[in-house]
């Protein structure tokens, strides 16, 4: 099967494409809606993402103690953080290192968090 190069044909029929994608129709219309809103939807889930994500490194930081106070607004008076194990320490710190990085990047996958294992 070859290709042939009509002579009479100009460079300009090679753009009619183009012509008939910018003439403005229902069709057109509807395509560039679609597009449009699927480009907003997934604008919206990665803002959507990464505030999730951030919520839950910043849960992650506050048991670790990464935020120097041991009270937070709106708790009850006298609640203080939680004493931790080292391995417990190393969980939730590993734990907020994924989420920071999830928040940081909402378009890639996480995977599920791993059971905590409590060794004595």
């Amino acid at each position: 099967m070859s290709s042939t190069i009509d002579p009479q044909s100009s460079p300009s029929d090679d753009a009619g494409w183009l012509r008939r994608l910018s003439r403005p129709s229902v069709k057109n219309l509807l395509i560039l809606i679609v597009v449009l809103g699927v480009s907003f939807g997934a604008v919206r889930e990665m803002r959507a993402r990464r505030v999730r994500f951030r919520a839950r490194a910043w849960h992650h930081q506050w048991v670790v103690g990464g935020f120097g106070t041991h009270s937070v607004a709106g708790t009850p008076p006298g609640w203080t953080r939680p004493i931790l194990s080292q391995q417990q320490f190393l969980y939730h710190a590993d734990m907020y290192d994924k989420y920071d990085f999830a928040a940081e990047h909402p378009w890639l996958p996480v995977l599920p968090d791993p059971p905590f294992e409590e060794r004595d």
